[in-house]
């Protein structure tokens, strides 16, 4: 049999992306101003609150799952982290746009929901890009 099989785990020297870091400034940066449409219309304030957190909690539970065997090397688990972490994201965030369409419908405004989504997406591919290309 082959040694290489039986050696003990050495993981990577790869430090993990601060990703994180870049979702909390959007979303921060995205709650106040939507704190600050909210003053000036409800419904349009709340429709970007909910785009918010649409698209805040299931891109963090894909970081979450992603990276979570990020500098090992095994490849098995950092790919099916990433599958899994992606599927469930879509599910999770399918889940949220039908939650706020069935509990609150009356106070959406939906273009504002899609677009805020949208914009969320947008700015989070820049942010992302930007900590890869400029770690601190």
């Amino acid at each position: 049999m082959s040694d290489s099989i039986f050696k003990p785990f050495k993981p990577s020297k790869l430090k993990k992306p601060a990703l994180n870091k870049a979702l909390l400034l959007q979303a921060s940066v995205a709650l106040m101003l939507a704190a600050g449409v909210l003053l000036v219309n409800v419904n349009v304030g709340l429709s970007l609150f909910c785009a918010i957190l649409i698209f805040t909690l299931p891109q963090a539970y894909l970081n979450f799952k992603a990276f979570a065997y990020y500098g090992t090397s095994d490849i098995d688990r950092i790919k099916s982290g990433l599958y899994l972490g992606e599927f469930y994201k879509v599910v999770l965030s399918c889940a949220l746009f039908v939650t706020s369409f069935i509990a609150i419908p009356e106070l959406l405004h939906f273009p504002t929901l899609f677009i805020g989504y949208i914009l969320m997406i947008i700015v989070n591919v820049v942010l992302t890009q930007f900590q890869i290309n400029h770690p601190s």
